[in-house]
């Protein structure tokens, strides 16, 4: 049996870790949050386990790059990548998880800066490559491995022989004194 784990899943820390995204390529790629919103990609750091550690923990596993298009309409973290206006809408923001709990004060001055970049048209110039990319990879992976029943760790006793159980009544029987 085949089994993937989603990019998009969250597990706690210290569990089999969050599916999904190597972060080093996130910081790299996704330039919203290397440009303009490092705080976030600092505290989702912390939330998870990497994923070459998850494939670790798997065994044999293959990765796969999950390219997010330019017109995602999931509302995760990289899908507005090509329309960053996107961003400065609080409603948004809200649904995104990195964001929401990265926390509106720490976001302040990277949105700032994101708002002004996209008034005076400074970002579609510094990003231009962006606006012709049909999709991007921003980091997330599926995770693909076989899945196998477990074996059992003990074996299992034979069953004893009739002789040596006690009968019902001896063993549901009060004790005389």
């Amino acid at each position: 049996m085949r089994a993937a784990a989603a990019t998009s899943c969250r597990w706690a820390k210290g569990s089999a870790g969050r599916p999904g995204r190597d972060q080093q390529i996130f910081r790299e790629r996704f330039r919203l949050v290397r440009d303009d919103l490092p705080q976030a990609a600092a505290f989702d750091e912390t939330r998870g386990v990497p994923t070459g550690r998850l494939a670790q923990l798997l065994g044999r596993v293959q990765q796969l790059p999950v390219l997010v298009p330019h017109d995602c309409t999931d509302g995760f973290g990289a899908a507005y990548w090509r329309r960053s206006y996107a961003y400065l809408d609080p409603q948004v923001r809200a649904g995104i998880s990195v964001l929401a709990q990265t926390g509106e004060d720490l976001l302040a001055p990277g949105l700032a800066t994101l708002a002004d970049d996209l008034a005076t048209r400074g970002w579609p110039d510094r990003h231009a490559d962006l606006l012709g990319l049909d999709t991007v990879d921003v980091g997330h992976r599926l995770l693909v491995t076989d899945v196998r029943p477990p074996r059992a760790r003990y074996s299992v006793a034979p069953p004893l022989p009739r002789s040596t159980m006690p009968a019902w009544s001896q063993v549901n029987t009060p004790a005389k004194q």
